[in-house]
């Protein structure tokens, strides 16, 4: 399974890598949205892991470029809080849910069995 991960924290992309890669998914790390986006337009994912607050572009405005452009792998936000409006913002900007940070591994095993593994 091939995953883009947009995450600008070392720290965090480090730990969501690792996760991902003991289930079993080959990883594309890249640290802003620009970057994010022109990925995600130019390489077929199973599954976009989305940082909310990056440089560039931030999460949101990337996951609108990459359905503007028709992409339609699920993109999970990945946010240190949800709150309501959050939540709402994620779905209006075309993402599909999120997770919260830290991420775990049983939190990763969960999106990629709702959004993966149908």
């Amino acid at each position: 399974m091939n995953v883009l991960l947009a995450e600008d924290s070392f720290a965090n992309a480090l730990m969501a890598k690792k996760l991902l890669e003991k289930l079993g998914c080959q990883v594309d790390h890249v640290e802003n949205g620009r970057l994010a986006a022109d990925r995600a337009k130019s390489i077929t994912y199973n599954l976009i892991l989305m940082d909310l607050q990056m440089p560039v572009l931030d999460g949101y405005q990337s996951t609108e470029e990459i359905r503007n452009a028709g992409v339609s792998a699920p993109i999970i936000a990945l946010t240190a809080s949800a709150t309501d409006d959050e939540q709402k913002r994620i779905v209006e900007y075309g993402m599909n849910g999120f997770l919260l940070k830290p991420v775990t591994m049983d939190g990763l095993n969960e999106i990629i069995v709702k959004w993966v593994t149908k």
